[in-house]
């Protein structure tokens, strides 16, 4: 399964790398700023060794964690959501000092985690190109195979 993103313009940024307690995580990342905003997509295939044995649930929660240790900011809000029967969250993340707000929505496709995040000074949050960014985010799924009728 592939992504698909509409935005105006972007840059994508080398691969940088996390260690989890399954090893090491490429983070594939795509990045616009503009004045007082940044609008991020990105994603990740975690190892076998990281997704066997456990749930979405679990694999989103570490991943909760790491983007509010990232931003080493408190987690706000969080609601569980969905893209296509893929379970996901919300989340809605206070930087410190409380001067901007991270709104972000991440999703577990398999092995692969999807993460679309804004940065915004704390009272555009809630702004309509914030949503509309993160709204924005589709999954392409392949056509599925037709079978000839048979006789």
């Amino acid at each position: 399964m592939g992504r698909s993103h509409r935005s105006p313009a972007h840059r994508h940024l080398a691969p940088s790398a996390t260690v989890s307690r399954g090893g090491k995580i490429d983070v594939h990342m795509y990045l616009l700023e503009q004045t007082d905003v940044a609008y991020m997509v990105a994603y990740s295939d975690y190892p076998n060794t990281v997704v066997q044995g456990r749930t979405p649930d679990i694999i989103l929660d570490g991943a909760r964690d790491g983007a509010v240790a990232n931003a080493q900011g408190k987690l706000l809000r969080e609601l569980i959501i969905s893209l296509d029967g893929h379970e996901g969250r919300e989340l809605h993340i206070e930087t410190v000092g409380g001067k901007a707000t991270i709104k972000a929505r991440i999703f577990i496709v398999g092995r692969r985690l999807y993460q679309m995040m804004v940065l915004t000074p704390e009272e555009e949050t809630f702004s309509t190109n914030v949503n509309k960014f993160l709204d924005s985010f589709t999954l392409q799924h392949p056509k599925p195979k037709t079978q000839p009728p048979k006789p």
